[in-house]
């Protein structure tokens, strides 16, 4: 199980695979066990690296917990590790980080993914925050974590499905995921995406409630040359319902412009 330390911590991590450079930026209450689906493809033709956010996964909660430190420890991990370029590949919350890794590190990124995401600055955020608090106590983390993960996947998901995600995201509540979702709420692109000159591919699928497909057209639209995929029969965890049609369209991208 390696581990890099970055600055004040030690993050864990995974890489495999040869070629042009992937970073892997899982969603909140996600890890790097999101990822294994698509790794065992990508990895046939990328050097593909993923790693678990601070509190998530096997990465311990130490110091700031925010979509900022998510961006930064990957820039760091990936320039600890000998890659000067590369592509960040980001779902939801992963999407802001891949985001902020565009805007801080332009010459390090070839192109840009980014998934079930959006470019932030909707009004509400506080509350949305709130009653996930109140929701919490009132079912406790158990009960949070499996209908937290039934809502973010597509309605045909298996149950097995949603209980995996729900064991991943469990241990991060509500401490860490509460921290996390207060970062994810305050964000606002709006004014700065326009700044992103890399090559970029907005990923969304046709059943993601939480940043549906209007919301990532807005987000491709702000993106000089960006374009969009829609992926049938996915929720907001497009990449766990519908690994194979995700990491195609990764591949697919990826390969374009190296």
């Amino acid at each position: 199980m390696p581990y890099q330390q970055i600055e004040d911590t030690e993050i864990h991590y995974r890489m495999s695979g040869s070629g042009p450079a992937l970073l892997l930026l899982h969603s909140l209450g996600g890890s790097v066990a999101l990822w294994d689906d698509v790794t065992r493809t990508l990895s046939k033709r990328f050097t593909v690296v993923s790693f678990d956010a601070r509190g998530h996964g096997d990465s311990p909660a130490r110091g700031e917990i925010s979509v900022q430190r998510f961006a930064r420890d990957g820039a760091l991990l990936c320039a600890a590790l000998g890659i000067d370029r590369f592509i960040p590949v980001g779902l939801s919350m992963g999407g802001h980080a891949a985001m902020q890794i565009a805007l801080d590190t332009p010459a390090r990124v070839r192109g840009v993914i980014i998934a079930d995401s959006s470019a932030g600055g909707r009004p509400g955020g506080a509350a949305r925050v709130a009653q996930a608090a109140a929701r919490i106590a009132e079912i406790g983390a158990d009960a949070y974590a499996v209908e937290y993960s039934r809502s973010r996947l597509a309605k045909a998901a298996s149950e097995a499905a949603v209980r995996a995600f729900a064991d991943l995201s469990r241990p991060t509540i509500p401490d860490v995921f509460l921290l996390q979702l207060t970062s994810i709420q305050s964000q606002d692109w709006t004014a700065r995406l326009g700044a992103i000159r890399a090559p970029t591919l907005v990923i969304v699928g046709d059943e993601d409630s939480s940043t549906p497909v209007a919301e990532a057209a807005r987000l491709r639209d702000m993106i000089a040359g960006a374009n969009m995929a829609v992926i049938e029969g996915a929720g907001h965890l497009s990449v766990i319902d519908k690994p194979e049609a995700f990491g195609t369209l990764v591949a697919n991208f990826a390969s374009s412009i190296v």
